[in-house]
């Protein structure tokens, strides 16, 4: 991406290449909504910032139809202030737009403004109030006088009720109007009820309905509620209200016992009511319904569950009611896409009114996936599953993917209770095996480790306390005898007595306790992962096939979507190292050399650098995030066949593939022959009709062939291999295509085809 004319340079908010306090004002218009990272964002633009110095930021509130993918935050005015004074700012002003409410503009300034900078500041700040006043939404004086309609507090909402799990004798109804809804609850089971309402006249009213009313903002108030009492909270179209709802379903968990729940209503932004508005070129905020005018945010489905799911809650349901008589225009629908709204389902998804979630809180210790390759060397695999038995009692999976072991590995593996075991029959490399074992992972962390690890006491407590430390921690690595760089211990005392490596271990972890430090990258024999980052960057890239330097590539995809790397220098590990590539006797400088080569590729290294001089992690790390680029899919859509018949084969063009299948099946078989073959289609297919011809079979009168051009990238001809029913082994199908035909579950023809003339 290069800069326009008059544009110096252009930044990533996550990392300005400016130095310290180069610039007096910093300017972020429309911008900070889509930054995935918004913390690190304002660090950085506090550190450009010169003393005295300011920055102004605009964004959008909330608008009701797009939930785009990269929009990852709405402010309010509050919001705003909180996020500048967290972040050392000193808050100066913000100011609203009463023709679009949802855009909001806030000024802070790195500690005092100077004096010629202060003059200039008031007169814009005038300059701006006389064309601005502060939105009605998120003032409190207006909302407190503005006429409620008739019954606007009396609905008992039983769409809410029936939601609530049998045995909750102790419920809060946030926003709970004039208790009707509570009122009703207590009727129907033996319960007690208490309400929060913020207007101190409906307050009034609740008080004779419920067991308790406390009048006040919940987000101020929920604070002073007692621990561990309520078995559900309801919030009956109230989260939209909210400042920080983030903030406030955190602090609920508090008052919240184990096991109970929380049932909420939010209306849906997408309903038909709201789009008519926009298409009529009406933007008119309303005194109560979807756009009443004290709603600070919107929510989508998808929103509203990762929310609840972000902050730790278990989601047991979510649902819809509708209001009927209200469709959208049939001759409408194509015309929508302008609005970002999805023409599949916007139908369907415009008749819902209001969406309800019923989740859960349940503090059940949080689940490791251990993810564990092996390719022979049964007396490494038995020494580390024996050590994580007796050094691992946080819960965990172990998930064993054996890639093709012959000595008695797989016997073995088949006899052990606790291993989930993945027989692949096939070497996959390091890449797509662990991929595999992804596929079947449901830990919210991850651990891939190599067969020839014994662990030590502690290690993943530690390894987990780490990557909790900061939030923005993606993946930890520990220290070790048998890694490069950083993680290196070297002189070890031990020797091969491991019993006295357990003793090093102990002593190790406790000298370096809560001992943490931040890395560009860390080795992937042992390296443990959140769910969050599998979840945005996808597995280990297959194009470095057996092994070396998908850790590198991985580490780097996960920094540029964000993520942290850290060390954790107080957890220790024996790795007795390189077992895998001893044992196959594979020519590992080779195979490093061939990888050095695509990695050099994939990430735009010159090509005449040297493995030895190697390169810098650094220098890498300024890409902005594209999941065409930095994300590696676990699941393989097919590629787009038309006409294929569900009895299909693939394999590149040959003589001997077209002989087989035209001497094992007639044209009026239901089955189809898929070629891949570079080069262009008219010249293909010109090819093909030429070697049928010439084994002796009419090209008008053969069953169906499908041809593919390529070049397809390894991604591509994945999703090919993903479309077909089976895959024909011949010598000229490249290794990666077995790979992934295994990965995907592939059937892989292995008859024998004589040789073609």
């Amino acid at each position: 991406m290069r800069p326009g004319p008059g544009v110096d340079c252009i930044l990533n908010l996550h990392n300005i290449e400016l130095p310290d306090g180069a610039v007096g004002t910093v300017l972020v218009m429309d911008t900070l909504e889509h930054v995935e990272f918004v913390r690190r964002a304002m660090d950085e633009v506090y550190r450009i910032l010169k003393p005295g110095g300011f920055v102004v930021i605009s964004s959008v509130m909330n608008f009701p139809i797009h939930d785009y993918p990269f929009d990852y935050w709405r402010f309010t005015p509050e919001g705003f202030k909180s996020l500048l004074q967290k972040f050392g700012y000193r808050f100066v002003e913000w100011v609203g737009h009463p023709r679009f409410p949802h855009t909001v503009v806030g000024v802070g300034c790195k500690g005092e403004l100077e004096r010629s900078t202060q003059m200039v500041f008031e007169r814009e700040v005038t300059r701006w109030k006389e064309r601005w006043s502060l939105s009605v939404a998120t003032n409190p004086v207006v909302a407190e006088k503005r006429r409620e309609p008739a019954g606007y507090y009396s609905y008992s909402r039983p769409e809410v009720r029936n939601l609530i799990m049998p045995g909750c004798r102790k419920v809060l109804d946030v926003g709970c109007g004039e208790g009707n809804l509570g009122k009703t609850l207590k009727e129907e089971r033996d319960c007690e009820v208490w309400g929060v309402e913020i207007n101190p006249r409906v307050a009034e009213v609740a008080s004779g309905n419920l067991d308790k009313v406390i009048v006040g903002d919940y987000e101020k108030i929920v604070e002073d509620l007692p621990s561990d009492y309520f078995d559900c909270v309801i919030f009956a179209d109230v989260l939209e209200h909210f400042v920080d709802p983030w903030e406030a379903l955190k602090k609920t968990k508090r008052i919240l016992r184990n096991g109970g729940q929380i049932v909420a209503s939010v209306p849906n932004v997408r309903h038909w009511s709201v789009i008519k508005t926009l298409l009529e070129g009406k933007w008119e905020y309303q005194e109560a319904g979807i756009l009443d005018r004290t709603h600070l945010r919107f929510f989508t489905a998808s929103s509203l569950v990762r929310m609840f799911k972000e902050i730790g809650f278990n989601i047991e349901g979510l649902y819809t009611t509708s209001l009927r008589g209200e469709e959208i225009p049939a001759g409408l629908i194509g015309d929508l896409k302008k609005w970002g709204l999805s023409p599949q389902n916007l139908q369907e998804e415009s008749r819902v009114y209001q969406y309800l979630v019923s989740a859960t809180k349940r503090d059940l210790p949080r689940l490791t996936s251990i993810i564990i390759l092996t390719r022979n060397n049964l007396e490494y695999t038995r020494k580390c599953l024996d050590s994580i038995r007796e050094y691992t009692p946080e819960p965990h999976e172990i998930i064993v993917v054996d890639n093709g072991s012959t000595d008695g590995t797989v016997e073995y593996l088949r006899e052990q209770p606790d291993v989930k075991l993945i027989e692949n029959g096939f070497n996959l490399g390091f890449a797509l095996g662990n991929n595999r074992g992804l596929l079947e992972a449901k830990g919210d962390y991850v651990v891939f480790l190599n067969n020839d690890v014994v662990v030590t006491e502690g290690w993943l407590k530690r390894l987990i306390a780490c990557a909790e430390s900061d939030p923005r921690v993606g993946i930890v690595g520990p220290r070790s005898n048998y890694v490069a760089g950083q993680q290196m211990v070297r002189d070890i005392p031990y020797g091969d007595d491991l019993e006295a490596m357990q003793e090093f271990a102990r002593n190790w972890s406790q000298r370096h306790s809560k001992n943490w430090g931040e890395a560009l990258r860390v080795i992937g024999f042992c390296m443990l992962v959140k769910r969050e980052v599998i979840e945005r960057i996808g597995g280990f890239d297959p194009r470095f096939g057996l092994g070396n330097f998908e850790d590198d590539d991985f580490c780097i995809r996960a920094q540029i979507a964000g993520f942290k790397i850290k060390i954790a220098h107080d957890v220790f590990v024996h790795h007795f190292g390189s077992k895998t590539f001893q044992s196959e006797q594979i020519d590992y400088r080779k195979l490093m050399l061939s990888n050095w080569e695509k990695f050099k590729s994939k990430w735009g290294l010159p090509k005449n650098l040297s493995i030895e001089n190697g390169y810098r992690i650094d220098s890498l790390l300024q890409d902005v995030f594209s999941p065409e680029k930095h994300i590696v899919p676990l699941r393989i859509e097919p590629y787009p066949l038309d006409g294929v018949r569900s009895m299909s084969y693939l394999a590149p063009f040959s003589k001997e593939a077209l002989r087989w299948y035209l001497t094992k099946f007639s044209p009026q078989d239901e089955v189809t022959l898929v070629l891949y073959e570079e080069g262009k289609e008219e010249v293909i297919l010109q090819k093909v009709s030429q070697a049928v011809f010439e084994l002796g079979f009419d090209p008008e009168d053969s069953p169906d062939i499908l041809i593919v051009p390529g070049p397809l990238d390894e991604l591509k001809q994945a999703q090919l291999i993903s479309a077909v029913y089976a895959l024909m082994e011949l010598p000229d199908v490249p290794d990666s295509w077995k790979r992934w035909a295994v990965y995907l579950e592939k059937a892989i023809h292995r008859g024998r085809v004589q040789n073609a003339n």
